[in-house]
């Protein structure tokens, strides 16, 4: 279980593979494990590092409430810890935002910035709508509920069962805080 100690917390990753390192930075139902079949599939290429953010799967909570900066910084602490002074990153979802604030706050630190599935927008009734159902469900029905629809309706059972998994371990405050931060703007 690699760890590293970043301003206070612990951040748990994932790694395998030489080479060029590539990072992958998960979304908001996720964590470290939903990138198992890319660390594979890509370790003949590159150094490829999965982490938990703070606050999931095994990395320690976060104190207060942190905002995608929080993150950002958070994810160069890591990358110095680890002596990875550029990177190809990859987000997926708010892992996307994330890479995108680490890319302003850090010119020059990405080689490539891959954003998958990413963005802020999004209608404020359809946000309003996530944020009722994280505050009226559990972290394991919010995954029953949504996990399924994620994937393609061919996609196979074991997978399901995976992806319902892996989100039924985001810990309830992680969805208020990420999906208070998207309405922030719709808000006015």
């Amino acid at each position: 279980m690699p760890l590293a100690t970043v301003a206070g917390g612990s951040i748990h990753y994932e790694t395998a593979g030489e080479g060029l390192p590539l990072v992958l930075l998960h979304g908001i139902g996720s964590n470290s494990r939903s990138w198992r079949r890319q660390l594979a599939g890509l370790c003949s290429d590159f150094k490829v590092i999965a982490w938990d953010a703070p606050g999931y799967g095994q990395s320690s909570d976060p104190a207060g409430k942190p905002s995608m900066r929080f993150y950002a910084d958070r994810l160069r602490g890591l990358l110095d810890a680890l002596d990875l002074p550029r990177i190809f990153l990859l987000g997926h979802s708010t892992g996307g935002v994330v890479a995108q604030e680490f890319c302003r706050a850090n010119a020059g630190a990405v080689e490539k910035l891959i954003l998958a599935d990413t963005s802020k927008r999004g209608s404020k009734s359809k946000l309003e709508e996530r944020l009722r159902m994280i505050r009226t469900m559990t972290p394991a029905q919010l995954a029953a509920e949504r996990g399924p629809r994620l994937l393609s309706p061919s996609a196979p059972e074991s997978l399901v069962r995976e992806v319902v998994s892996i989100m039924s371990e985001v810990r309830p405050e992680r969805f208020n805080e990420i999906v208070r931060d998207f309405l922030s703007p719709l808000r006015g």
